[in-house]
């Protein structure tokens, strides 16, 4: 009897290891394939993000050294995980992307805010800053207005410019705007035949109480002109270089002479989509400091809630109220490869991105 006990023992303990030895082989093998599986995925997730990091590369036609390419490589990769937070800040019900890559991608932020911003923190304009909540547009004042404004439409819009990495958006929006109303002028006494461009170097060059590609303000620059009767001459006449030079101008020079200028601070949008629609362009500073990512559609959100921190102008050049997030046309100025085709829209409403803070036109 002892015998046939320890046998059974034996028997059991053989079944109880064999039982434990199982367990521990699907265990080791569970390990394994998560650990493959997970390195494969992260080798997956890696060499999609070096793909994509080659492609943005060949579009942009940017080139590196060896040791710049890796860190401009780990730089893209965290601006693809900040443009995926964006799109997700701006809430967006269609299947559209408003912001991706551009060929600012692999700039880190301080990069893009010191060579494409303005950096004075103080006011753009002559405005005082005023603390105010946004409030619903008046829908009536809205149906009387047209739903449609393009100042484009009519072929007195100048073209996109650059400025690459002269801060001149104040002298580029001042010519814009002053050459657009010399159009609008002519075209309602019916002698328009072509648009004027004028120089922006100019501004960059001889407007003393700016600091050339350093940075700018609209309302110092005009009020100089005006109060020195100094005209903006042509661009072929003073061409543009996006440098800083001493100034060209010489004896009296014949150009477009500003009279008045204008200012609209802290404003309700229907007064700016009025004058859109019946007089022609508005010169606007905004908070661009997130449109170092946008590609397209409408930005709704992307200012960091800090619409008060203003470093950039452009110029508004018409609306459109029937489309489902009704937005601002706005001309910038980095170039026709950047946003859509050089142009960005705002949602209009909620003084999105500070818009309505610092707004001015000018009358010729």
């Amino acid at each position: 009897m002892p015998r046939s006990i320890n046998n059974t023992s034996y028997r059991g303990s053989s079944t109880v290891a064999k039982f434990c030895y199982t367990i521990i082989i699907a265990f080791v093998c569970y390990a394994v394939v998560f650990i493959v599986k997970n390195t494969l995925e992260n080798h997956n997730a890696e060499s999609m993000e070096s793909y994509e990091f080659s492609n943005y590369i060949k579009k942009y036609k940017k080139t590196y050294n060896s040791s710049e390419y890796f860190r401009r490589q780990k730089i893209f990769e965290r601006a693809s995980k900040d443009i995926e937070r964006l799109n997700q800040m701006e809430n967006i019900s269609i299947d559209v992307d408003i912001y991706g890559y551009t060929k600012y991608t692999d700039w880190t932020s301080y990069e893009f805010e010191k060579n494409m911003l303005l950096q004075n923190t103080t006011p753009i304009s002559l405005c005082k800053k005023e603390t105010r909540e946004p409030k619903p547009l008046n829908q009536r004042l809205l149906e009387n207005l047209p739903q449609v404004v393009d100042w484009r439409s009519k072929g007195i819009i100048g073209p996109i410019v650059d400025q690459k990495m002269c801060r001149g958006c104040w002298a580029i929006t001042v010519t814009g705007a002053t050459e657009t109303m010399v159009a609008v002028d002519l075209q309602k006494n019916g002698t328009f035949q072509h648009l004027n461009l004028l120089s922006i170097q100019e501004l960059i060059d001889c407007s003393k109480v700016n600091d050339g590609c350093r940075g700018g303000k609209p309302s110092t620059a005009v009020n100089y002109l005006i109060n020195n009767k100094i005209p903006i001459v042509s661009q072929l006449e003073y061409p543009l270089k996006l440098v800083d030079e001493p100034c060209k101008l010489h004896g009296h020079p014949s150009g477009v002479l500003i009279k008045q200028y204008k200012e609209l601070c802290n404003n309700d949008e229907e007064v700016m989509l009025r004058h859109l629609a019946d007089v022609g362009p508005l010169i606007a500073a905004v908070n661009a400091k997130l449109w170092q990512h946008y590609s397209g559609g409408v930005i709704r959100q992307g200012c960091l809630g800090n619409e008060g921190y203003l470093n950039h102008v452009i110029l508004i050049v018409g609306y459109n109220l029937t489309a489902p997030v009704p937005y601002y046309i706005i001309k910038n100025s980095w170039g026709v490869d950047y946003g859509d085709h050089g142009y960005v829209k705002v949602a209009i409403g909620g003084n999105v991105c500070g818009i309505a803070d610092e707004v001015s036109y000018i009358i010729v």
